[in-house]
């Protein structure tokens, strides 16, 4: 089984204005770089909430699917694409189709 690590979370180190150092986790962001995260540590210090001490980029292995390959991905939406062209252009007449996708529920012929 092949394996990808991806982001999972962001984890910041805050020490709050009473001095207790707490981690949270970022409600949105994934990753951040070292530009974003000065950002993070200006907002946070001009809202009084705090000092940004560090941050944390945590990752996850995840299995690597077919679904994930980016070129199935461009597959994928262009049989849907293709697929959708031949059957408007068809006008309720029966029309040659490529390879069916998951996501495309539409019937091959009219008398589907």
């Amino acid at each position: 089984m092949k394996t990808l690590e991806i982001a999972d979370r962001l984890e910041l180190d805050i020490r709050r204005p009473s001095g207790i150092v707490e981690t949270v986790v970022h409600p949105t962001l994934k990753t951040i770089t070292s530009r974003n995260f000065a950002a993070i540590k200006d907002a946070t210090a001009k809202a009084g909430r705090g000092e940004v001490l560090a941050y944390r980029c945590i990752t996850k292995v995840v299995e690597d699917t077919i679904d994930s390959d980016p070129s199935r991905i461009a597959e994928l939406q262009y049989i849907r694409e293709h697929n959708a062209t031949m059957r408007a252009s068809a006008g309720g007449e029966k029309c040659d189709q490529i390879g069916r996708t998951f996501s495309d529920r539409t019937p091959a012929h009219k008398a589907d």
